[in-house]
């Protein structure tokens, strides 16, 4: 039941990409070059290039001419939000002209989401926490402490990749859900943050039970 809600609730915004003509789509904050042919035109503009609410930032660009091939390179400053982008043309000569739209997509990774990239994107991650709970099952078998708590210490190290690598999946699939998305984001900012805490903690903690162990050897207590 929780896989179709996922499917249906993806599919709403995809059907976004697919019901109107696209020229493909783009990483985010990448150049993208929109394009028109045609075989008897002298000019073509680009009368309209709109964000995914409508909202126009480029009007009435003259396309640059290479044959019967015009195109406008728009940067990538533009694209910093992920959707789908629009653009219009007017394209003629002086006894006639045609007109029309065409859309484009931004996402995370230039690639729009399928149930095929699904395996891709999720398979890093799964893989990790199996490994992770390998290393995990492990720790609850040994007794001494100093094998313990090396199992630990790798279990958690595949546990911070699995949540990496779903970060990275997460942000492939929620990227059409601002709120999700925006969580995501946060949560990630979060996770460095906690990351970088325990690149200092985990060194000092590991350098205590080394000196422990080393003075308990020589029969000194630390205790």
């Amino acid at each position: 039941m929780k896989k179709l809600l996922l499917t249906l609730f993806i599919g709403m915004f995809l059907i976004s990409f697919t019901s109107a003509t696209s020229i493909g789509t783009f990483k985010q904050n990448a150049n993208v070059e929109i394009y028109q042919t045609c075989n008897n035109c002298t000019y073509c503009n680009f009368t309209k290039v709109k964000y995914e609410n409508g909202t126009a930032f480029l009007t009435n660009v003259s396309a640059i001419k290479e044959g019967t091939y015009y195109y406008y390179n728009v940067l990538g400053g533009n694209h910093s939000t992920f959707g789908v982008y629009s653009y219009c043309y007017e394209c003629g000569n002086a006894a006639e002209s045609e007109t029309g739209c065409l859309n484009y997509g931004i996402t995370p990774s230039g690639t729009l989401f399928t149930s095929a990239l699904s395996i891709p994107l999720f398979l890093p991650m799964v893989l990790m926490l199996l490994i992770m709970l390998l290393w995990f099952f492990l720790a609850g078998f040994v007794d001494k402490k100093e094998y313990k708590f090396t199992f630990l210490i790798f279990g958690g190290l595949f546990l911070i990749l699995a949540i990496m690598f779903g970060i990275m999946a997460s942000r492939e699939v929620l990227y059409g859900f601002p709120l999700l998305y925006n969580f995501i984001n946060s949560f990630s900012r979060i996770f460095i943050i906690a990351l970088q805490v325990a690149a200092i903690v985990i060194p000092i903690i590991v350098m205590f039970f080394a000196i422990k162990r080393a003075f308990d050897t020589r029969g000194y207590n630390l205790k």
